[in-house]
This record gives C-alpha cells, structure tokens and sequence, in this order.
C-alpha cells in the first residue's frame, strides 16, 4: 500500500517534470495509477478474511480422504484475528 502511494506521487511528479501544471498531473496520476491500488487493498482483504474468522483447513484429510473438515475459530484466530481486522480496515481506509 505504501508502495502504491509512492508510485502515485512519483507518476505525478514525472507528468509535472514534462511540462504539466499540477492539477492536470494530479489528475492523470490519480486516473492510471488508482487502478492497481483499488486492486492491491482489495486482495489484501479478500486474502485476509479467512485469516480474521478463524477458517481452518485440515489438509492432511483433505488430501487422504477428500475431507477437509473446515473449523472456524480456534486457538490462533484469538492473536491473527484482530490483527487481520485490523490490517482489513486499513487497507479498506487507505484505498480512499
């Protein structure tokens, strides 16, 4: 996400270097460069949506018998599941 901010003001900069006034730079950043940042918050919350339920997937049945018997909740959702809240928020604030 930080990545993606930089990149918007660089792209801006480099517009205004090539003879743009400021709004029109601005402008043209934000029109290409927006798109891969709506695209980058947005796998990073549907990535992290099972990690805040607490989905569990057992893969060793699911492998040997076809059953991966799916819990939610357990012992690592009480430490990953605020903080993937947390990072989904965030990602969802800085997208605007």
């Amino acid at each position: 996400m930080v990545r993606n901010g930089i990149l918007l003001v660089e792209f801006a900069e480099f517009a205004r270097e090539g003879g743009m006034n400021l709004y029109d730079a601005t402008v043209e950043a934000g029109r290409t460069r927006m798109t891969p940042v709506i695209l980058t918050a947005t796998a990073a919350i549907l990535g992290l949506i099972p990690l805040a339920v607490g989905l569990n997937i057992n893969f060793e049945s699911l492998l040997s018998s076809g059953n991966p018997k799916n819990i939610f909740g357990g012992d690592n959702v009480a430490f990953f599941g605020p903080l993937s809240w947390t990072m989904i928020l965030v990602c969802y604030l800085l997208r605007y």
